[in-house]
């Protein structure tokens, strides 16, 4: 059985962004019952990496809200089975920051710059390999990451409390 028909029903591909030698950058949608728990959870939501592989199975990165964080676990364990495993983490040290909403051009442009290393210190990749990755022009993947990170940190400054800075003596 190959892999489309294992996932058929499971899985909507609605792009394919990239594909390599076994591997391939989709966009896709989960339709299932795990997605419609995790969606009418408002205290959860999923975030990069997600993803699909014969090796490691199903992996989905879920962030949320402690109280969140349970109740869609204590839903997802009625609807998982003992085979599969589940695995919590501890939470991410820091403050809940509602998360803005992009542009679907842009966000894919952030997302796939964080998961490339774009934002690690030093960087794994530049605007240029983005541009080549997504085929478009090295301004235009500037111009959408500079929008991105406008309206991501604009949101963050005004969510966070107020802070003076101490005079230097």
């Amino acid at each position: 059985m190959s892999i489309k028909d294992e996932i058929k029903g499971g899985l909507i591909i609605d792009q394919i962004l990239q594909e390599g030698d076994g591997f391939a950058y989709l966009k896709a949608r989960t339709p299932g019952p795990i997605q419609q728990l995790i969606a009418k959870e408002d205290e959860a939501w999923i975030m990069p990496p997600t993803y699909l592989s014969r090796e490691d199975g199903f992996f989905m990165t879920i962030h949320g809200t402690s109280d969140g964080m349970k109740r869609l676990k204590d839903k997802l364990e009625t609807l998982i089975p003992e085979k599969m495993k589940m695995k919590l983490s501890t939470p991410l040290a820091g403050n809940l920051v509602s998360i803005p909403i992009l542009h679907d051009k842009r966000s894919l442009v952030i997302k796939t710059a964080v998961e490339m290393g774009y934002y690690e210190t030093p960087k794994k990749c530049n605007q240029t390999d983005l541009a080549d990755f997504f085929g478009l022009k090295q301004a235009t993947v500037a111009e959408h990451l500079q929008h991105a990170e406008n309206i991501i940190l604009n949101s963050w400054a005004k969510q966070v409390p107020s802070s003076k800075p101490s005079k230097r003596n």
